[in-house]
Formats: C-alpha cells, structure tokens, sequence
C-alpha cells in the first residue's frame, strides 16, 4: 500500500503544470476595485488543477500602447501554454495573435474586439481621450450582471482613453477578425445577453460555429451566482476537448 501512495505521488509531481496567463479586462484592476479581485472564481476553478493562472493586469490611467507592449514582451516568452482573456484583453491579445499568427490555445471571455459603426465615429470625436466619465454610465451595473442595478452601482469617474484607443488603434477590421479567429487556436466563450461589447451578428455568421460557446447572463457571468455554473460547464467543455485533440 505505501508503495502505491509513494507512486501516486511520484506520478502527481511528474505532473506537468499549464502555465495560464489569464489577460483581464479594462477597469478591473484591484486597487481600482477596492483590492477585490473579479476574477476570484477563476482562482478557485483552477486551484485543484494542472494549470497555474497568472493574472496580467493594467489600470485605466495607463497608455494602451504601453499596456500592449508590456503584454507582448511576457507573451513573446512563450512561457504560457494557454491564454485566457476577458474583455478588452481580448482586444489586445487578438492583436498580438494576428500579428504575430501565434498558434497557442486562447480562450477570450466575453470579448470586446468588435464594436459599431457610430461608436468607431464617436472615437474620432476630439478631446474624447482626455474624459472622464462615471462608471454607472460608461459600464453600469446591470449591463455586466444579472440583479446590477443603480442602487448598488458606483459613481467614481473612469478615464476613458483605453477604450477610444482600443477601437480606434486595436480593433481589427471585419475581415481581419473574422480571418484571424477562424485560422488561430481562438475559442470564444459569448454572453447571450451583452451589451457591453455585444458583436455584430453578421460577424458571428461568418465566425465558424465550433469557435464560439454561448454562455447564459451578460457581460461578466462568472461573477454572477445565476450564471457562474453555466459559464464554468462552457469553459470546461473547451478545456477539455483541448486536451483531448
């Protein structure tokens, strides 16, 4: 019996650990979230794995271009097996992988890499880098959560140049996009109501059908305990079959 127990460990430290770099989305920098940490399920989702996240985060007072830089020197590493982003860090990583063709699995969260027509105008409105606007208005609550609502919103004001800077330098045209999910390892898990960065259906046509999973709630599920189950059982899904293939 001991040497079994002895030989289960062995084969437990043999073991190779992924290595995760998990690339967050834009205003979800604890210090700017009173030190919590949106992303805590992901933590406890992983823990009793074979992979080992590490997070990649940026504030919103930092330049995007040098939020992008920093991102591709850890990514030009190549020390991460598997890259999971959310939200405006699937902007900058869909960047990197169609310029790069990096062929290692991504998963993007929730994606912000398409937007419409007249918010690619309004980018191009002068002096819009240097606003401030409040949360509840840029990103409320019941836009990213099943039950936000404006009584448990937040009024602190957000600077919003990473967003112009993201559609405006960052954003792949259509045919890009579409060309550059459909020919990279790029898996996308989609909420069925979002609204923070909802994507043109006639760009989810032309996206082939086993790239995308459709997750219930909205823009940020696994934070919701109406949604969080749902989510994890779509990411699971693709962690698996990766594993499988």
């Amino acid at each position: 019996m001991w040497n079994g127990v002895k030989c289960a460990k062995i084969k437990y430290l043999l073991i190779k650990m992924s290595n995760i770099l998990f690339v967050c989305g834009f205003n979800t920098h604890p210090e700017q979230q009173n030190d919590t940490n949106l992303y805590c399920s992901f933590d406890i989702y992983f823990n009793f794995s074979d992979y080992k996240i590490n997070y990649f985060r940026y504030k919103t007072t930092e330049d995007l271009f040098d939020v992008y830089q920093r991102l591709k020197d850890i990514l030009d590493t190549q020390k991460h097996d598997l890259i999971i982003t959310h939200s405006m860090g699937s902007c900058l990583v869909m960047k990197y992988i169609h310029d790069t063709q990096d062929k290692r699995p991504c998963i993007m969260c929730m994606p912000f890499i398409h937007t419409s027509f007249i918010s690619k105008l309004m980018s191009n409105i002068p002096l819009l880098e240097y606003l401030y606007i409040p949360k509840c208005c840029l990103i409320p609550n019941h836009l990213l959560v099943e039950g936000g609502n404006i009584f448990n919103d937040e009024l602190k004001l957000i600077y919003c140049n990473q967003v112009k800077t993201s559609v405006k330098h960052f954003f792949l045209s259509d045919e890009q996009l579409v060309e550059t999910i459909n020919t990279n390892n790029i898996q996308i898990i989609y909420a069925l109501n979002e609204f923070i960065s909802p994507i043109d259906p006639f760009i989810l046509s032309k996206i082939k059908s086993d790239k995308i999973s459709y997750s219930s709630g909205k823009h940020t599920p696994f934070g919701n305990i109406y949604n969080m189950s749902n989510f994890f059982d779509k990411l699971t899904n693709i962690l698996q079959n990766k594993k499988t293939n």
